[in-house]
């Protein structure tokens, strides 16, 4: 993925970047469109680089029941899970 039309923070800056008011949207469209869409939204948004790099791996561990309790209480908006 080519990051390179987005402008980029340093981590040092990111102190003055507001980070808690936000909200997660998701949307599903074609892979051949996703060029399209990181052009249009590269002007509102910039990429973190750390040692002239852009891409960084990401991991997470998720816990849950077997009948995915904890997924289906947060999707219906379960408070206290």
């Amino acid at each position: 993925m080519n990051t390179d039309f987005f402008e980029f923070i340093r981590l040092e800056e990111m102190d003055q970047v507001k980070l808690m008011d936000r909200f997660d949207k998701k949307f599903l469209f074609p892979v051949h469109k996703l060029q399209g869409v990181l052009s249009a939204i590269s002007k509102n948004y910039r990429v973190l680089q750390i040692n002239e790099k852009r891409i960084m791996s990401y991991t997470s561990m998720y816990y849950d029941t077997l009948g995915f309790v904890m997924y289906n209480d947060h999707h219906n908006r379960k408070l206290n899970r």
